[in-house]
């Protein structure tokens, strides 16, 4: 599935004269399968922000991720469930309608969190060198999703982004012990020195090739 169309939301239609019922029935329905409980986690938070309203995480572990409304009288719920062996969750419930009164959805509203949006647009960031700037994340969300965010949300939005896509620097030092030891038992002979401070951080790295070593010598 296209990660432009991993949100696609649904038609607001009144019910029973004062009632107002969200249905995302164009786009989740049971046995929607997701590429990741990320994703399926990101449409539920842009929905409920774009519907005005709010739910709340009954469970959520590797096997199971269920919601309902804020409201306990209301019908509003989703349970998905991990497939065995992979990262996909399929929605095994849902129940889109939501039968509580439109004013207490008034009061709580769900916020999409950096990580969403990070989610919703990191896939603009694998083929180009600087992708989208803050200024455009705004207005993407806009024509795309429907929502207004700020410009300090889609800059953090970006930095999540980034660093999904590219890895955070202090990622890339906490793999430098596997790596020495991996061109260890590439390269026999091979000399290495790595040196952190007092708080962990990196200093330095000295390594020095077992073929160079053998080579000078031969010399």
């Amino acid at each position: 599935m296209d990660s432009q169309e991993e949100v696609e939301w649904c038609d607001k239609e009144k019910m029973n004269g004062n009632d107002v019922r969200f249905s995302l029935v164009d786009f989740v329905k049971e046995d929607q399968h997701f590429i990741s409980k990320t994703l399926l986690k990101a449409t539920f938070e842009i929905c409920a922000m774009k519907h005005n309203f709010d739910y709340k995480l009954v469970k959520s572990d590797k096997k199971v991720w269920y919601i309902c409304c804020t409201d306990d009288d209301c019908s509003w719920r989703v349970r998905a469930e991990g497939l065995p062996g992979s990262s996909y969750f399929i929605i095994k419930k849902y129940v889109p309608h939501h039968s509580c009164a439109p004013s207490k959805r008034k009061g709580s509203v769900r916020t999409a969190s950096a990580k969403t949006i990070g989610t919703l647009i990191m896939h603009m960031y694998e083929t180009t060198k600087e992708g989208p700037r803050s200024n455009d994340i705004v207005q993407y969300m806009r024509s795309e999703h429907g929502l207004e965010i700020s410009y300090s949300l889609a800059w953090d939005a970006r930095e999540y982004a980034i660093n999904k896509v590219k890895g955070l620097p202090e990622e890339g030092y906490e793999k430098i012990p596997k790596y020495l030891h991996m061109m260890r038992e590439a390269n026999p002979g091979s000399h290495t020195s790595y040196e952190r401070d007092s708080e962990g951080r990196f200093r330095f790295l000295f390594i020095s090739f077992g073929q160079s070593l053998r080579g000078f010598y031969v010399a």
